[in-house]
């Protein structure tokens, strides 16, 4: 059909946007001259890149040339072959008689994968360092936390609070405040990542929103049980320490 007729094979994503079909009739208006009547020969996943950050039309040598005259020999030849390593040996000998090298499609796909999974894997070192700075900071607060709340501790005690009790009260109360500081940061990631993600899409690269409900929960319990822990050693000593001096306690 591309060689018989004027017809052009469409990229996928502009025919879902025009809604062209392989029954489409397309006008093709080139530098302001008279309408090009065009069929749709066929529609490919991918094409070429055009001028305007979307994906061209092709069309056969032979039909450029008898549209546009003399400026359609300017026009790029592509040839496709799909008969396994032969066809590639023969596609990188045609390249190199332009002076390109060929590249097959399996070698840019694992070139995308591997520069997308260092960039994962970069994105998620910066994640768990971020995870351990707040931890530290969940840490400092306990600390500074039990420390300021000796008195009171000891009022609670003074009037019949165990000393097993008061300091399971100090733990529930770090255990709380880590969850709810890892609910809050949970909530503002996923946030802030709905924008980036829709900055980041381009044709044919439209990443969804995916929660990893496992990385999450591994988060949240790490910085949990980092509260705990934290807030384990001052509570004991808190706890421990005479009534009185915890009431006289400045």
């Amino acid at each position: 059909a591309l060689s018989e007729t004027p017809s052009v094979l469409v990229p996928e994503q502009m025919a879902n946007a025009f809604n062209w079909t392989t029954s489409s009739k397309l006008s093709i208006v080139i530098g302001g001259g008279q309408p090009l009547p065009l069929s749709v020969a066929g529609i490919v996943a991918h094409s070429l890149p055009s001028g305007d950050n979307r994906e061209a039309l092709l069309m056969s040598r032979r039909q450029a040339v008898q549209l546009f005259g003399d400026s359609g020999t300017g026009f790029d030849v592509l040839e496709v072959s799909t008969d396994g390593n032969g066809g590639q040996t023969r596609a990188a000998a045609t390249a190199a008689t332009y002076g390109m090298r060929s590249t097959s499609v399996v070698a840019v796909r694992d070139a995308a994968h591997d520069s997308l999974s260092h960039s994962i894997a970069l994105l998620l070192a910066l994640a768990w360092l971020s995870v351990i700075v707040a931890m530290l900071a969940v840490v400092n607060t306990l600390v500074i936390n039990v420390r300021q709340g000796n008195r009171e501790m000891g009022l609670l005690r003074a009037v019949g609070l165990s000393r097993r009790s008061a300091l399971r009260l100090v733990l529930t109360e770090a255990a709380l405040l880590a969850a709810l500081g890892a609910a809050v940061g949970v909530a503002t990631g996923c946030l802030v990542a709905l924008p980036l993600l829709r900055v980041s899409a381009s044709p044919g690269f439209d990443p969804p929103f995916v929660l990893p409900v496992v990385a999450v929960a591994v988060s949240v319990a790490v910085v949990m049980a980092g509260a705990v822990l934290a807030a384990l050693i001052p509570g004991r000593r808190s706890t421990g320490s005479s009534i009185v001096g915890a009431i006289r306690y400045e």
